[in-house]
């Protein structure tokens, strides 16, 4: 095989490996931190127009591109078999891709048929759709399956990686595919206009959603580590308190001694006690008197300990046997302060490390202490204060412990290869975890506080208002670009179909003088397919005033879902901030409101009925069920007389009452409590139904307009609503073969009438 050759097989599947791997990159930059979750993937879109531009041997070109992504995260060079073990995953993953790729060009060409996006209409939706949310589920699958059995994804979490996973996929396809796709359409000086026409917005559309979730991103990781601060602030806090009444007690004891010559067991026992009472942290307090031994050397055997009981073994325990100890003891007298030893064992609890004592020199009350010398003859003793570190850090972190940070204290001059205290489950912090590190005097030694908050709680406990912001942009991006597709298609078949047309009348002019019959023929049929075109024009202008009024409106006000941080910005925000969130939660809620009546009315009429003999009374039930919180509100009284079994879908007509008796307890006047009075009775072949209220009416003028689709004959300031609920009614009842219509008066209430077959 010629040099040539061998290019031209191997170039296009290097270019596409390499389109991956690049927009593959591009799309982790917009993973929502910590973690890998984002809502865009573009190398899906850059894979499925590879496959289509260039064929099925393209799928080795993916397969490669996400192999090269994957593999640097988890290999394992330490030795042949760990390398293979460690590759596998991204290998998996990597055939996934490629696989979805294939499948989605597949079902593009089975079931659509892939030529000129630009030309395809609505051909084009399908065909981004099959590529997109229908092929990606099994990127998605192959992924997070691998993920979760190399245990890399915890199985509560499998379901949400998955969904992550797929979403990202389909919108890349979405928004990436197209992109591609129209700059391979040739020659490109015949198809430029529509090519920039369809990738300004796009693109723009893109760059902005990307702007907008950086914002965010970054505020939502500077609320992140505003939080883990305050917590390491009521952590130390906690603390101290906790060590200042250790010192406060002190303080009380050696009062009680500089006060009192000699103090007997007796009025200790009841001081101390009283403290203790006062300060639970502190296990023991106790009285060491200063002596000498035989040899000369001090001694500070204990002579008091409360409480006695648990305590009794380090009754008569000279201090001064234990290094610790006489360490703390010597910078008590050198400093006249507070002194703690070392985490130590104690006598009462050998079974624990983590005791510390707190030493304060007792001195003879009235004689000097200015020297060395001076506190070294006039010292009378030791008072001193236990404590288990255990207990006073475990109190502290059970205030902080369900906000998922992990703790570790050491006594920085102590045994350094064990810490004082770790909380349960604390390993080793690593990259990506948020981590403080606070020193903390205590009593002459430095205690280090470590708190850090996992990267996997970060992943596992992290808002969701950010990728939301993310994936509903993309999301919208992306049908947005089908929608210029269609419309560009559409105009580029309406051209050609008038280029076709209009060489025909051409043709048939000049044949006019020959074939006079022939040529009328030609004119009708030329007005037939006017008058076709005129109607294809119609709809187009329809959809295309919809899809402007209802569609990019909401596209103004994207920036609607920063809302959902609004409160945990809270003084943060301006008001101009507060403002501009306003305007654009209001603009988001009118979109979700439309489509969601859109969906409705799409919905409804493309499942067969399940037309069974149902209880109309039954239906009003669960009608008044789905309406029992504004029924409470509104104080409203509901009638109804014996109400027969019909030939119908139950959801449906449950759904039909449910909006009418909505309707009547919305449109009431103010103060007044609805009245609602339901019948039915057989009228010769059919049922009729009346649903009667005492609201505000309708002027006979309007009637016409009330059940047509957006059509509000109030003002939201006055009554909210979509316009949708009553065009629903009437689609139920036409879907049943029956009729529907209103008789109303202002001031009078309003009746609403269908019928149903019998």
């Amino acid at each position: 095989m010629s040099r040539g050759a061998v290019l031209r097989a191997v170039g296009p599947l290097l270019w596409v490996a390499l389109g991956y791997y690049v927009s593959g990159r591009l799309g982790l930059l917009l993973a929502l931190p910590p973690g890998y979750a984002t809502a865009v993937w573009p190398a899906s879109g850059i894979a499925l127009a590879g496959v289509l531009y260039f064929g099925n041997r393209a799928g080795w070109g993916i397969w490669l591109g996400s192999f090269l992504i994957n593999v640097w995260t988890a290999l394992d060079l330490r030795g042949l078999t760990e390398a293979l073990f460690s590759v596998l995953p991204a290998a998996l993953i990597a055939l996934g891709a490629a696989v979805q790729a294939l499948v989605g060009a597949a079902l593009i060409r089975r079931w659509v048929g892939y030529k000129n996006l630009l030309t395809q209409e609505m051909g084009a939706v399908y065909i981004l759709l099959l590529g997109g949310p229908a092929a990606c589920v099994i990127s998605a699958s192959v992924g997070v399956g691998t993920l979760w059995v190399r245990g890399l994804v915890p199985t509560e979490s499998v379901w949400v990686n998955w969904f992550t996973w797929w979403i990202g996929d389909s919108v890349g396809v979405m928004i990436f595919a197209p992109l591609v796709l129209v700059w391979t359409v040739r020659p490109i000086a015949q198809w430029l206009s529509r090519q920039i026409y369809a990738t300004v917005p796009l693109v723009l559309g893109f760059l902005v959603v990307v702007g907008l979730f950086i914002s965010v991103s970054q505020r939502e990781q500077a609320r992140l580590r505003a939080e883990f601060q305050g917590a390491v602030g009521e952590f130390r806090t906690q603390i101290q308190q906790e060590l200042k009444d250790t010192r406060d007690v002190l303080n009380s004891l050696q009062s009680l001694f500089d006060h009192s010559s000699e103090v007997d067991q007796a009025e200790f026992d009841g001081f101390a006690g009283r403290l203790l009472e006062q300060v639970p942290g502190v296990r023991a307090l106790s009285w060491n008197p200063h002596g000498k031994a035989a040899d000369g050397s001090d001694t500070a055997k204990i002579r008091y300990i409360v409480p006695l009981a648990g305590n009794e073994s380090a009754l008569g325990l000279d201090v001064t046997s234990d290094p610790v100890r006489v360490r703390a003891l010597r910078r008590a007298v050198a400093t006249t302060a507070p002194a703690a030893t070392a985490p130590l064992r104690l006598v009462q609890q050998a079974e624990r490390t983590d005791g510390v004592v707190f030493f304060v020199p007792i001195y003879q009350p009235g004689l000097p202490q200015a020297t060395p010398e001076q506190r070294a003859q006039n010292l009378r003793g030791y008072v001193a204060a236990v404590i288990q570190a255990g207990d006073l850090l475990s109190a502290a972190y059970a205030k902080i412990q369900a906000r998922g940070i992990q703790v570790r204290v050491q006594d920085l001059e102590g045994n350094v290869s064990r810490p004082l205290w770790a909380s349960a489950g604390a390993g080793e912090y690593s990259r990506g975890d948020l981590l403080e590190t606070v020193v903390l005097p205590v009593a002459g030694r430095e205690w280090q506080l470590q708190l850090w908050v996992p990267t996997t709680y970060l992943i596992a406990n992290r808002s969701w208002q950010t990728w939301t912001l993310l994936a509903a942009g993309m999301l919208f991006t992306g049908l947005f670009g089908m929608f210029l597709l269609v419309v560009i298609g559409r105009s580029a078949v309406i051209e050609q179909q008038v280029t076709e047309r209009t060489a025909e009348l051409r043709q048939a002019n000049s044949m006019l003088y020959r074939e006079t019959v022939r040529s009328e023929q030609l004119e009708a049929d030329a007005r037939r397919q006017n008058q076709e075109l005129e109607a294809s024009n119609q709809e187009l202008e329809q959809f295309a005033y919809i899809a402007s009024h209802d569609l990019q409106a909401p596209l103004r006000n994207l920036s609607a879902f920063t809302g959902l941080i609004e409160h945990r910005l809270g003084d943060k925000l301006d008001p101009e901030d507060r403002q501009h969130f306003e305007a654009i939660r209001s603009g988001s809620a009118d979109m979700r409101g439309l489509i969601e009546g859109l969906l409705r009315m799409s919905r409804l009429g493309r499942e067969r009925l399940q037309r069974v003999p149902v209880s109309v009374k039954q239906c009003l039930d669960r009608a008044l069920a789905a309406l029992q919180e504004d029924l409470r509100a509104t104080g409203a009284r509901v009638e109804s007389g014996d109400l027969p079994t019909v030939l119908a879908d139950a959801t449906l007509l449950s759904q039909l009452f449910q909006n009418l008796l909505g309707n009547a307890l919305k449109f009431q006047p103010k103060g007044q409590h609805p009245v609602i009075a339901i019948s039915g009775e057989l009228h010769q072949s059919e049922w009729l139904f009346s649903v009667r209220d005492n609201g505000i009416g309708v002027a006979p003028e309007q009637l016409s307009q009330m059940f047509g689709m957006f059509k509000r004959l109030h003002r939201d300031e006055e009554y909210a609503g979509d316009g949708i609920g009553l065009a629903l009614c009437k689609k139920i009842v036409r879907l049943h073969q029956g009729r529907i219509w209103a008789e109303s008066k202002p001031g009078e209430g309003t009746t609403f009438y269908f019928t149903l077959p019998a």
